[in-house]
Parts: structure tokens; sequence; C-alpha cells
């Protein structure tokens, strides 16, 4: 199958991404082809056809929903249910990751919306000519949508909520790198490594610590501290030392020592709850 014609600009310095298009899967969808994503046990898609059905996930959210919509709960249920019949037109997935995948495009979406203010609005706020229409890399914006998203942008109200917003996005100093493997794909790494099988587990806790894990092996200090409790509580529990490491009382939670947060879980990835974190059916 082709790879994504992705369209990469440098911006500021930076590189942002444009429409990632695959012309194969639009290809055999008119033809009636259906890629088939393959779960783990835990329910999450993963491999070549997941990769291909996150990369439809990016369109849709890019090009189906108006950016004028603040907020993804008041996007109506018919935007998502066409979207949700563009996937099942294109992909053979489970009924039950539904829920799910609509969330993902959700989350795509407000990324999105993310991008364009920090790349293409931000840096010409003293530059109205500039901010006139949508960038030329998103040539699929309605000028319409694109003037009351800038309005939006530059108003004195949200200036006040992104400030904020950074504020509590400085107090996040656990930051993974995973890219766009994700923990699925960083799990399979991980078991191609150490010769183990799909279907062996791996703690949580391994997971989180080499999501963070910088290119040279190294951790930051912050970071560093947390992994050196789960060495250490690894080496107690192999030792039979521990009483308690499973559910809210495994390594990873006593390691970082806060609660898991409520509708999703530390280390795993998406598409994984609280209530089910090992569950082979999709949620």
């Amino acid at each position: 199958m082709d790879h994504a014609n992705e369209t990469d600009v440098k911006f500021n310095n930076k590189r942002t991404r444009g429409v990632t298009k695959k012309p194969q899967i639009a290809k055999n969808r008119s033809r009636g082809i259906k890629e088939i994503v393959q779960y783990n046990k835990k329910g999450q898609p993963h491999g070549k056809e997941h990769t291909d059905l996150e990369s439809t996930l990016v369109m849709l959210a890019r090009t189906t929903v108006p950016i004028t919509y603040n907020d993804w709960r008041e996007v109506p249920e018919d935007f998502k249910h066409k979207m949700w019949d563009y996937v099942e037109k294109s992909f053979v997935v489970d009924h039950r990751s539904r829920k799910n995948i609509i969330s993902s495009i959700g989350i795509k979406f407000r990324s999105f919306k993310h991008a364009l203010t920090k790349y293409h609005i931000i840096p010409f706020m003293n530059d109205p000519e500039h901010l006139k229409n949508p960038p030329d890399l998103y040539n699929f914006i309605q000028k319409e949508h694109w003037d009351k998203f800038v309005a939006s942008r530059v108003s004195d109200e949200f200036q006040a909520l992104r400030k904020l917003q950074q504020e509590r996005r400085d107090k996040h100093i656990y930051n993974h790198r995973l890219g766009r493997q994700g923990y699925v794909g960083l799990e399979l790494k991980i078991k191609d490594e150490l010769g183990s099988s799909d279907d062996d587990e791996l703690d949580r806790s391994e997971l989180w610590k080499r999501a963070r894990q910088m290119t040279n092996g190294l951790f930051d200090p912050a970071t560093q501290a947390i992994v050196d409790k789960i060495d250490e509580l690894t080496k107690q529990s192999k030792l039979g030392l521990l009483d308690k490491i499973v559910g809210d009382q495994d390594i990873l939670t006593q390691s970082l020592g806060t609660p898991e947060h409520c509708g999703r879980v530390r280390g795993v990835g998406k598409f994984v709850t609280p209530t089910i974190p090992h569950s082979s059916s999709p949620s």
C-alpha cells in the first residue's frame, strides 16, 4: 500500500504537518475494499492498519468539522455519525470501539486548532493582513470560518485562557517522547528487543519509563527520580517483598504517589479504561 503523502512545511523554524492523505485508502474505499484493523489483548488497535486508521482520523478531524466549534461536545451528532460511517466504509473495526474512535477524532480536532493558533495566528497578531486568509497549507478551511476563528483567538478573553492553560501545562513535568508509535508501538518494540511473545504481559511501569527515555538513554532529573522508585519497587517485587502491586496500588501508582486519573490509565495508551485495563475487547 502507498505511503501517506504528507505535506511538511517549515514555519518559524518549526515543522507543521499539512493534510495527510492516503490515496490508496480512498481508492480501496471506492472499490469496497476495507483494511482489517487488528487489536491486541487490551483491545488496542495496532499494526500498519492502525497507522492508516490514525491518518484517516486526522484527515476527518481537520476537514469535516468547522474550526468554529469551541468544544468537541458542541459538535452535532450528525457530524460524528458521518465520520464513523466513513471509518466503517474504509476499515473493518470492532463496533465497540466507536466511542474511542470518535473521542480520538475529537482530540485530533483540538490539536489541529492548537496548531493553527500557535503557528498561524499568535506570531501574526500584529500583522492583520497576514491573518486575512487561511494558511495555504489548509486551503480547505472556509474563509468565513477562518475569520471567526481568528477573531476568537486574538480576543482578550482567549489570551487570558491561553495563559492559564500554559501555566497548567508547565506543571506537567513527566512528558513522554513517544511520537506517532504510541504506547502500543513501544510495547511491541520492547517485546521484540526481549524476544517476548505478544501474549507476554509487560508491567505498565516499564512502558511509562521507556516512554520518557531520551534518545541518549537518559532521563530528565524529575523523571529520573520516578524511574529510581520504579526500579527499586520492581526489585522488591521480584524478591517478594511487596504485599500489593496490582490494581490501584501497582508499581507505577506507588512510584508516582498519585491516584489514577478518571477515565484513563497511565502508561498504556489509548483505548484502555481504569475499569478494564487488560480487557481484550475494545470499549
